[in-house]
């Protein structure tokens, strides 16, 4: 008996399928999404492909401080995932206050190495790997450290891109709480002028150890 052989006509369908979606679409103004029926990958839900966050820890979740209200991490003996300590010491903060996102934040303001309560403003930095000439945006959320009576009630934070200073911010902490930080979103487009460029945020509140505040930092490319 001579072998039957059937042709699949599954791409042929397929593509038929797509050419009416598309025609219905076109003629409804109705966009359809090819991601939705398998045909065309999407990583949103807006079709766009999600930009990658080049900052390693932007939200301070490593090392893990919790249960604990917060861990003093001093310049040159502890290390925090991805950045660089300078300065004097920051606190990575987990329930002393609220973050913006995750469980933990930063204090750029820590404590002396004696562990008294003077000013011991540190910064943070890290190296990212870059594209000569290109754009990138790089976001972060600002508060300050709401405890009553430590240090002035108006925080500085410095914003350095490849050593050079491009935010002098304030935030007033007067209205704020533990438990409402009212963090805000803050954004800076910088060019890359090499292929490692340095991100880096300092407290330069007058005097602590309570300073800005930082959570949710990222760089992608614009």
């Amino acid at each position: 008996m001579a072998k039957i052989v059937r042709r699949s006509n599954k791409g042929g369908r397929i593509q038929r399928r797509v050419r009416v979606l598309l025609g219905l679409s076109l003629s409804c103004g109705v966009a359809v999404s090819l991601g939705a029926f398998g045909l065309i990958g999407t990583s949103s839900a807006s079709g766009t492909p999600a930009k990658t966050n080049l900052i390693t820890n932007g939200s301070f979740e490593s090392p893990t401080v919790c249960p604990a209200p917060f861990e003093t991490y001093f310049a040159h003996a502890k290390s925090i995932q991805g950045w660089t300590i300078g300065g004097v010491s920051v606190d990575v903060i987990c329930t002393a206050f609220a973050p913006e996102s995750g469980t933990q934040s930063v204090d750029l303001d820590g404590s002396l190495p004696d562990g008294s309560d003077g000013n011991a403003s540190g910064s943070l930095s890290q190296n990212v790997r870059t594209t000569p000439g290109h754009k990138y945006l790089l976001s972060w959320f600002m508060a300050g450290n709401p405890s009553q009576g430590c240090g002035p009630v108006t925080k500085v934070l410095h914003v350095f891109w490849d050593g050079k200073i491009k935010e002098i911010l304030t935030f007033n902490v007067s209205n704020d709480s533990d438990t409402s930080m009212g963090w805000v979103a803050k954004r800076l487009v910088v060019v890359a002028t090499a292929r490692t460029s340095v991100v880096k945020f300092a407290d330069a509140t007058a005097a602590g150890p309570c300073g800005a505040t930082l959570d949710n930092v990222s760089l992608t490319a614009k």
